[in-house]
């Protein structure tokens, strides 16, 4: 048996809003509608479910977090896909140079975020990580809980041995 339909209708009128919020604190970067469909599928999922746990909103973040991030995981791929492949659509040799470089900037990432990450390399790590998939330095700063100059800093770096 499936909990009823009214105290879902309560659960969403009640939390919904909050847990948008939360969800967007968590993710700074990633675009509101991004976290509201995440949020909507977490609803979905526990509407069917059958009962309801002792705390439906840990449960519904829970759901929403994992969901969010999951669409995130999957826009980094398809952004480094496109890369990969739209670099070079025209000519293989370029294609196989886009990858090499992605592979470069992939292995030096890691100096990077040691270099000017400080005491959480790891941080700078997913900061660079977003900023690499099209986020602003400010917005991967932010959403990695680093500075900015940091992100730019470690850019720049990344720059600079590319070349």
């Amino acid at each position: 048996m499936h909990p009823p339909t009214s105290t879902i209708e309560r659960l969403f009128g009640d939390h919904h809003a909050r847990l948008c919020g939360s969800l967007q604190r968590c993710f700074r970067s990633v675009p509101g509608d991004v976290v509201a469909d995440g949020v909507q599928d977490a609803f979905a999922d526990l509407l069917a479910r059958p009962s309801l746990p002792e705390d439906p909103e840990r449960l519904l973040f829970t759901i929403a977090w994992r969901k969010v991030r999951s669409e995130v995981r999957s826009a980094r791929v398809r952004c480094h896909a496109s890369f990969a492949d739209g670099a070079s659509a025209v000519d293989p040799a370029g294609r196989l140079e886009a990858r090499h470089r992605l592979r470069v900037v992939d292995s030096l990432v890691p100096a990077a975020a040691s270099r000017f990450g400080g005491r959480q390399p790891h941080h700078l790590r997913v900061a660079l990580g977003l900023r690499l998939s099209g986020a602003t330095d400010t917005s991967a700063a932010q959403a990695a809980g680093v500075r900015r100059e940091a992100v730019n800093r470690a850019m720049h770096w990344l720059r600079d041995h590319l070349e």
